[in-house]
């Protein structure tokens, strides 16, 4: 097995050296040799552990719910509109009511509407947060959903390579969505999801599609990915409520602001959701995972498997529990969690696990 390592790349969003070294002389364990990777992560102080020690090696530990708040809050990170049309022909609602229909009728906390190449104006009404302007990227090769464009983007067409697009919109200040990676419409081989690296977040659901095992490709390829849970909202009077209130992101959120939902978007304190519920996810300065669901459920700890990047390795399972643990061992490369009950499933961020070598 690959093991990560440590990228100390000297910029104000990564550790410097002397931050490393300094976090590493805290520590008990023995010391022999510093390994530099060739798989890059932002070690931002805020959202990592301190360096854990496990059979005398040192590990560093991702984690993405160290900061994460109290407030639970429930979006939507890909749907449509009337503005949707020219593309998928369902003329899916009026902007404004199909937000209140999202606030009232689902309980939406927060949205961006993703429309098919079209970037509908930012509305606001009270009770829902609009997170920022957004659309769907949608070519016949792959859909692409981009949120948090600048206030006064207007659509351009930039072709169907994903890495171009990706760096265009990277370079707005926005952020690329892996759509639907396993959706019959487009859907994206092993190797195409190989090349998906510059994606911030990954559809693992989108309505009643699964794409884990994109999730996991994108992981074992090294890449710091969010995943999350969408509708990919359409309505017409055929399929009706059918793409409504499937699938969804929930977000620990310090406060029911914007700033703080993107906070907790951009750093992974969230999970993805089709129904189950996720009530506290933590990791001890030990490193053992606890998970805490509000239903009795089947709870599975995932990690990487080297035989087979898409198929993760069941490192452990509790059935008809609301409680599990996990005592990191330090060659997971990464600890995903997946809660499977009456009420859907549930898909946690992934904790990376880095070991640490010094001589």
């Amino acid at each position: 097995m690959l093991i990560n390592k440590i990228d100390i790349k000297a910029t104000s969003n990564l550790f410097s050296f002397l931050n490393l070294i300094t976090l590493l002389l805290l520590t008990s364990c023995k010391k022999d040799e510093l390994e530099i990777s060739t798989r890059t992560i932002n070690f931002n102080t805020k959202y990592i552990n301190d360096t854990i020690c496990i059979d005398n090696n040192n590990y560093l530990i991702y984690n993405p719910y160290k900061n994460k708040g109290n407030f639970q809050l429930k979006g939507m990170l890909h749907c449509h509109t009337n503005n949707s049309y020219n593309v998928d022909k369902f003329g899916s609602g009026i902007p404004v009511e199909n937000i209140t229909k999202w606030k009232e009728e689902g309980n939406y906390d927060f949205f961006s509407i993703t429309d098919h190449n079209y970037a509908t104006e930012i509305i606001e009404i009270d009770g829902i947060i609009n997170i920022g302007k957004g659309i769907e990227d949608t070519k016949k090769q792959q859909h692409l959903v981009i949120l948090n464009l600048p206030n006064d983007y207007i659509y351009i067409d930039k072709g169907e390579d994903i890495n171009i697009l990706s760096k265009y919109y990277n370079n707005l200040g926005a952020y690329v969505v892996y759509a639907h990676p396993l959706w019959n419409g487009a859907y994206q081989s092993d190797d195409m999801i190989k090349r998906s690296n510059l994606c911030k977040f990954v559809e693992i659901y989108s309505n009643t599609v699964e794409s884990a095992r994109a999730f996991d490709i994108m992981l074992s390829e090294g890449n710091l990915v969010t995943a999350i849970g969408v509708d990919d909202y359409h309505y017409n009077k055929t399929i009706k409520n059918s793409y409504f209130n499937k699938a969804w992101t929930i977000v620990y959120a310090q406060k029911k602001v914007k700033e703080s939902i993107w906070q907790a978007l951009l750093s992974g304190a969230s999970y993805a959701s089709t129904g189950a519920e996720i009530s506290n996810i933590k990791i001890s300065k030990y490193g053992e995972i606890e998970v805490k669901c509000k239903k009795s459920s089947i709870i599975r700890f995932l990690g990487f498997n080297n035989q087979n990047i898409a198929d993760p390795i069941e490192l452990k399972i509790n059935k008809n529990s609301t409680l599990a643990n996990y005592q990191v061992k330090g060659n997971e490369e990464y600890i995903r969690i997946e809660i499977i009950n009456e009420e859907g499933k549930a898909s946690s961020q992934a904790f990376l696990i880095y070991k640490i070598i010094i001589k």
